[in-house]
């Protein structure tokens, strides 16, 4: 995850930006580079994580645990990662001269000052639940209505029809 974070940093540190829009793991060095910025961010997800009695979060799909359960399995998942990524964030926010602040206690202060997570699914599929506090938008999908009229860009077209490529994740070829 640090070298994941360092290659967004180095794409984005210097760019000017008015708001940082951050994926899951791009939120280890973007609330860092968002604070030393003095900019705001937002989140934007797929998926619900967030705490409610009405589901799981998103990565436990299928099944409940009922209201207590649903809400205890998103809290120790939030707690896992700050404590499985807290050294990474801590790293970026040294990196950054930032003051030493626990990823939990950030994580704590996002959360009552309400900071934004945007979610790219339906209001129709996945109901807006009634615990949600505010910040946490349903915003609808994020994707052209009508995809028969997107069509990709010739060079990319080019490139694909070229041959077989290599497709590298976490910097392991497949």
């Amino acid at each position: 995850m640090r070298s994941l974070g360092t290659a967004l940093l180095t794409a984005l540190q210097d760019a000017p930006a008015d708001i940082l829009l951050l994926s899951p793991f791009s939120e280890l060095a973007g609330h860092p580079l968002a604070e030393a910025k003095g900019i705001p961010s937002a989140g934007i997800r797929f998926q619900p994580y967030s705490a409610t009695a009405d589901f799981l979060p998103g990565h436990a799909r299928g099944w409940s645990a009922g209201p207590t359960g649903n809400r205890l399995a998103s809290r120790a998942g939030a707690e896992l990662i700050d404590r499985f990524y807290g050294g990474v964030t801590a790293g970026f926010r040294r990196d950054f001269g930032l003051p030493k602040v626990s990823a939990r206690r950030l994580r704590e202060q996002r959360t009552k000052a309400g900071w934004t997570v945007l979610h790219g699914f339906s209001p129709h599929i996945v109901p807006r639940p009634a615990g949600w506090r505010p910040g946490l938008e349903i915003c609808g999908y994020w994707w052209a209505a009508n995809r028969s009229t997107v069509a990709p860009a010739a060079a990319l077209v080019d490139f694909l029809r070229a041959g077989r490529h290599r497709y590298t994740s976490d910097s392991a070829a497949q």
